[in-house]
């Protein structure tokens, strides 16, 4: 199927009913029209339990990942969560909000217009003033009495010291990555991530390499790695989005980035040219000319959160094609527990996250053996198979995260 086609089957997604009215969460993730207001314009809850204010490494709206997938537990589980924008405004002193759902708040912090001043280099000390500030008004607005700082990005880290220092929020550092795996990351945030590490309550790690490196720096470390939201992958929905693409189709949802490896991709489509190749994400920083001429590969760009279990369902194997470097190595990839959730069958690269499961998934490295790898994933017909991978989903959710999460953040 050309390109053409694609756009029409995604117009003709879009007039369906979006699956998030029917996911347990919709109240909290499907509301993105409401508009941004002063904090003089806004009321608040009076809080129930600690609050929670995460500095976060990306936006609310960009992917639908960890940061938003904890926030939405804490809120559901009587916090107010308080979800820092990426980006900052030029009006004024104060924050602006945006209610995402219950108890769940987006807060855009003055500061310079740059869209990319929080990831180029370390902070100036007057900008975390300034952010203080802001906080403190949020604060009061807000009625905060109690909170944690659920810090997602180096960068943040003189805020969320400071925010300890005049108002007594602990601090837990959440390390997502390897930072220095990064291409575009500056000494001086990676000084900082030092810094946090030595200096938080609480040092989370998603992966096994990353609570290695941390537990000796840390005064406490969590080994907290990603899980799936099952029960919004575990079903397809109404919506058949690839009903018009001949099959097989071999498909990936998530970012293609730099560790993406387009040309292990790319020797499997000209190899197996009756396979289709479905890639769902943004392609920011990929070099895709090795596929984009290619029939048999489909690139569908960043798609929403729900719509991701309708394509999900409609593919024939799943796959985790991944350079192998630092960055990946220390990489538990969430994609992998949800495209267990659909019992769908994992052809990966070997990443050494992936290494309990092995009996799970499908490893390859070269492009010999990925093509080998998807052949035998294809030709599976173990219903037993699927509901061991469906049962691992289950037992790795976001909801046992944040339960793991809250145990330990009780007892600092």
């Amino acid at each position: 199927m050309g390109r053409k086609g694609y756009r029409t089957i995604r117009s003709r997604l879009r007039s369906i009913t979006p699956s998030w009215l029917r996911h347990p969460l919709s109240n909290l993730i499907a509301d993105r029209e409401n508009a941004e207001k002063p904090l003089t314009d806004c009321s608040f809850p009076p809080p129930q339990k600690y609050d929670v204010v995460c500095f976060p490494i990306i936006d609310w709206d960009l992917r639908f990942q960890r940061p938003q997938h904890l926030l939405t537990q804490f809120a559901l589980n009587g916090h107010r969560a308080f979800y820092l924008h990426t980006t900052f405004h030029q009006a004024g002193r104060d924050p602006l909000i945006r209610m995402i759902g219950p108890n769940l708040y987006r807060v855009r912090l003055p500061g310079p217009p740059e869209p990319d001043a929080l990831y180029r280099k370390a902070l100036n000390p007057s900008l975390d003033e300034a952010w203080l500030g802001a906080l403190d008004a949020l604060s009061r607005g807000a009625g905060i009495e109690a909170a944690v700082s659920l810090v997602e990005f180096p960068n943040w880290s003189g805020l969320a010291d400071s925010c300890r220092r005049s108002r007594g929020w602990k601090i837990v550092y959440d390390c997502l990555d390897e930072h220095t795996g990064f291409s575009n990351i500056s000494p001086g945030i990676l000084a900082r991530e030092v810094e946090l590490i030595e200096g938080s309550d609480i040092v989370v790690a998603t992966s096994r390499l990353l609570y290695e490196k941390v537990r000796s720096k840390a005064r406490r470390a969590l080994l907290l790695p990603n899980a799936a939201d099952y029960d919004h992958f575990k079903d397809p929905g109404a919506a058949r989005p690839l009903r018009g693409i001949s099959r097989p189709i071999i498909g990936y949802f998530g970012a293609i980035a730099e560790w993406f490896d387009v040309e292990l991709v790319a020797t499997a489509a000209r190899r197996r040219k009756d396979w289709q190749f479905v890639l769902i994400g943004s392609t920011h920083g990929a070099d895709l000319s090795s596929v984009s001429r290619l029939r048999n590969v489909n690139l569908l760009g960043e798609l929403p959160y729900a719509e991701l279990p309708g394509y999900l369902h409609q593919f024939d194997a799943a796959i985790i094609p991944f350079r192998l470097t630092p960055l990946t190595a220390a990489t538990n990839p969430v994609k992998f527990y949800e495209y267990l959730s659909a019992g769908k069958p994992v052809v990966s690269v070997r990443l050494p996250e992936l290494e309990p499961f092995e009996d799970l998934y499908y490893p390859a490295g070269t492009g010999a053996e990925f093509v080998l790898q998807i052949e035998a994933a294809l030709s599976e017909r173990s219903p037993e198979k699927a509901e061991a991978r469906r049962e691992i989903a289950r037992a790795n959710t976001w909801r046992h995260r944040y339960e793991q999460l809250s145990d330990a953040i009780r007892s600092i």
